[in-house]
């Protein structure tokens, strides 16, 4: 063998011993950190067990510093940031890296830390989730108290094209025009004045939510029962009849079990119950082929289960569990029944007027229709054309006109409007805010509220605390 040829070999050789080595390291430190990834998710689930968050945290920090995708310890750590009271960071690393798990572990817990911040529209997708994964009895029930929390929350006022009711320590009050009897009692009754001072609606029952629409006036009862004043020429009293009725008193709707929020046309109504179901009586509106009238509720079927209604003049808009919106305007003689999806990934929306706006479930919002400019330009998302966010949580949203309020993770009240973001003064603890007309509604934990205009000041007109 010449010189060259026992140079090559040797440099080959040499070659081949440097790869084993490097590949024998290589190994050697792959096992030791599988044994430290291994030991320290041991550990993690140790501290996590005994309630030792913070150690908890620190060793699965360790595995994700060795292998950041570990599934494991990112539902450790999401575990162990709700226990810590972090949910901020467990929200953070929930939405980023275990938005689509399908660990039951973690998302029992992401959702009740969601409930706990009464964040009821979340928690209810994440249950969703769940009852899709393993169909729990405990997980149906589980959704059933979350619908209630979430559709429980009072609407004490609202705003009609005939009527404005309040509802105040559990009485009714009324005022508007009773030509067809929104207002509930005799006074004025068939004559076509304006009442702009509210007076006792002389309902016989504790109310806990009130809604104006059309000619008429509905009320939910503390037992969940609807009733209803005003024109029965839709049905909707359960008479069956197409012809104009004007009389004074409240009728208490057919049961459909205890309903939460209700909606509506002059000349059909929406109810939804707590159990997510939303049912409609009154005219075809569209749901039915031909001219029929319809004297018994119908139920609405194909959705899923329902978690929010609201109306706006002519719009009615419901959303389901999936975070589906659907929108329908008011037939106006036409025979069309179509629901129109608008959003597919919502956490919360407000309908004002023909307008409607949308919090998805990222955090962006965006208006289905017209409210171009409410937001300020540095909420724009770069990457969408219609979509804003905002600098902090939101957790309630009214849209009104040409405004937004919204209220914060905080509880902090914003108006936004013309590009501005403005901090509205607020006193006491906000259970929710809603609009109506072209009004907000700031509901508060002790059974009061306050009405406000689209500039941000207090209607004083709304309704006091001493009515006529």
């Amino acid at each position: 063998m010449n010189k060259k040829k026992t140079i090559t070999l040797l440099i080959i050789v040499a070659v081949i011993f440097v790869v084993a080595v490097a590949v024998t390291v290589a190994v050697i430190m792959s096992l030791a950190g599988q044994d430290e990834v291994s030991r320290a998710l041991s550990l993690g689930d140790k501290y996590l067990s005994d309630m030792d968050y913070d150690s908890a945290i620190r060793e699965y920090s360790k595995v994700l510093s060795v292998d950041p995708t570990n599934q494991d310890a990112l539902a450790g750590l999401v575990k162990s940031y709700v226990g810590n009271g972090e949910p901020d960071k467990a929200r953070d690393i929930f939405e980023s890296d275990l938005a689509d798990t399908n660990r039951t572990d973690v998302l029992r817990v992401y959702g009740e830390m969601l409930e706990d911040e009464g964040d009821y529209s979340g928690a209810v997708g994440i249950v969703d989730r769940l009852i899709e994964i393993e169909d729990d009895e405990d997980d149906r029930t589980w959704m059933k108290e979350l619908i209630k929390k979430l559709l429980d929350l009072r609407r004490s006022y609202s705003i009609g094209p005939d009527s404005t009711v309040a509802v105040s320590g559990g009485s009714v009050f009324t005022k508007g025009n009773n030509v067809l009897g929104a207002l509930g009692t005799e006074k004025d009754l068939g004559k076509d004045t304006v009442t702009d001072t509210f007076g006792s609606a002389e309902f016989n029952g504790t109310a806990v939510s009130a809604y104006a629409f059309g000619s008429n006036s509905a009320v939910v009862d503390d037992s969940g029962r609807l009733w209803i004043a005003g024109s029965g020429r839709s049905g909707q009293k359960g008479e069956g009849v197409s012809e104009l009725i004007v009389s004074a008193g409240w009728t208490q709707a057919e049961d459909i079990g205890p309903v939460v929020r209700v909606a509506g046309f002059d000349s059909t109504v929406f109810a939804l119950n707590e159990s997510g179901e939303l049912w409609l009586i009154g005219h075809n509106a569209g749901f039915t082929k031909g001219p029929e009238w319809l004297n018994k509720w119908t139920r609405m079927t194909g959705y899923g289960t329902i978690i929010d209604l609201q109306y706006s003049g002519d719009m009615v808009a419901f959303m389901t569990s999936e975070g589906l919106v659907y929108r329908t305007l008011a037939p106006n003689g036409t025979d069309s029944n179509v629901w129109e999806l608008v959003s597919r990934d919502a956490a919360m929306f407000s309908v004002s007027d023909y307008s409607l706006a949308v919090l998805s479930s990222d955090g962006t919002m965006f208006h289905y229709s017209g409210g171009g400019g409410i937001f300020p330009e540095s909420w724009h998302v770069t990457d969408s054309w219609d979509r804003y966010a905002a600098p902090y949580s939101v957790r309630g949203m009214a849209h009104v006109g040409g405004g937004m309020f919204l209220l914060s993770g905080d509880g902090t009240v914003h108006l936004i409007s013309n590009g501005t973001d403005n901090v509205i003064d607020v006193e006491g603890d906000i259970s929710c805010i809603y609009s109506t007309g072209d009004r907000c509604v700031i509901e508060f934990e002790n059974g009061s509220f306050s009405v406000y205009k689209v500039d941000g000041s207090i209607d004083a007109d709304a309704f006091g605390g001493s009515p006529n």
